[in-house]
């Protein structure tokens, strides 16, 4: 047992001296939703039920319940002392110990008489101490921790729910579309309509959203949104979200994962470790700095963020780094300072060729690279500059 132990703690040091993934020991299924509380970590399944992590994910317990929370988890959510359970067709569930006993809560709760099952329960937020369900069938509400719920559909969003985040006094939902309520979900008002959102992610004045067609960026509340990108694959589909600081990260359905530290204007991929179905991110959580992403059929992988995050983040016309011609066709100039490390990378996140700078001036050959975007990372010590180019 100690020496499992400790080549797991070995695994995690090595992953922080090299910011790699690492897959933990769950290694295989569908992981829909994570919740923390306290040192533990919850991560609900499609089809296998929950598990529970308390040492930062290095190992996973099956949580066997007793109900029908060992099927299909979908949504989580922390409430005090209390643990909110969604799931699929069979309700609401609460725990008050930490997850080792669990009761039914679907007093007013959607029940589908034609299918003879609960509302399924897509996504779960807090907002004080007010539990909001996403649902195939609209916003459920409860104001009494789950004692019961009320259906707050009032305008346009009695649909399928299949996102929910908070900033302040307002929720936001997504479907095919964003909605807001500053009533606790008296009143809805559509905000867009855009492809099918399936995450949103809120820092500060700035909402994210992952869609069926990449992220999108609302700064004024969701007025208006900006499609944001740049470096990440083409016509992709968003899945998970995480920000953590400056530090935005985005789960992708085959690629996986990238991370903007501009507010999305461009993104990269930090995939290193990641293999097979560790590619397909379902959701995200950050506990401390470790990155946790479920994915669909690999389980849990996790990317502790200290080499990400500590970077220092300099403007590049601040840095005297230049990348030209930009179109270029055989040849690019890269201005960096000597002994700068350099990596040039695809859009899809691929490393084509790294190298370091002798002089002020780095020449490097590009005729052969297939036409496309490429992006040059200069690194000088903690500082990376990104510059993109493109091959025509």
């Amino acid at each position: 047992m100690k020496k499992l132990f400790f080549i797991s703690v070995l695994a995690i040091l090595g992953l922080s001296a090299n910011a790699q993934w690492v897959q933990t020991n769950l290694n295989s299924g569908s992981i829909i939703c994570f919740a923390i509380k306290g040192d533990t970590i919850f991560a609900g399944t499609y089809l296998n039920g929950m598990y529970f992590s308390t040492n930062n994910g290095s190992s996973w317990s099956s949580m066997n319940t007793g109900t029908s929370l060992d099927i299909n988890v979908m949504a989580l959510a922390i409430n005090g002392n209390n643990i909110i359970a969604g799931t699929k067709g069979y309700g609401l569930f609460l725990s008050s110990d930490n997850g080792n006993s669990w009761s039914a809560v679907n007093n007013g709760f959607g029940w589908d008489s034609t299918f003879a099952c609960w509302d399924n329960v897509t996504k779960l937020a807090m907002k004080g101490d007010t539990i909001f369900a996403g649902t195939g069938n609209g916003v459920y509400l409860s104001s009494n921790n789950a004692g019961s719920w009320s259906h707050v559909n009032t305008g346009p969003i009695n649909t399928c729910v299949t996102a929910l985040a908070v900033k302040g006094g307002t929720i936001f939902a997504g479907c095919s579309g964003a909605f807001w309520s500053s009533n606790d979900g008296s009143n809805w008002t559509l905000l867009t309509s855009t492809s099918l959102i399936n995450t949103l992610a809120i820092s500060g004045n700035n909402i994210f959203a992952g869609t069926w067609g990449g992220v999108f960026l609302s700064s004024d509340t969701g007025n208006s949104w900006t499609a944001v990108n740049t470096g990440l694959p083409t016509n992709n589909v968003i899945w998970a979200l995480a920000i953590k600081g400056d530090s935005i990260f985005a789960g992708t359905y085959v690629d996986g994962v990238y991370l903007s530290t501009n507010n999305g204007s461009s993104w990269t991929a930090v995939n290193d470790g990641l293999t097979g179905s560790g590619l397909y991110s379902n959701e995200f959580t950050i506990k401390g700095d470790i990155l946790f992403s479920g994915t669909y059929g690999a389980g849990v992988w996790i990317l502790p963020l200290s080499k990400i995050t500590e970077i220092e983040k300099i403007n590049n016309n601040e840095s005297n780094m230049a990348v030209y011609p930009n179109p270029a066709s055989n040849n690019i100039t890269i201005e960096a300072p000597q002994q700068a490390e350099i990596e040039i990378t695809n859009i899809q996140g691929q490393l084509i060729k790294t190298l370091a700078a002798n002089s002020n001036k780095t020449n490097i050959d590009v005729s052969a690279f297939p036409n496309g975007i490429y992006f040059v990372k200069v690194k000088m010590g903690k500082r990376v500059v990104v510059e993109k180019f493109v091959k025509e």
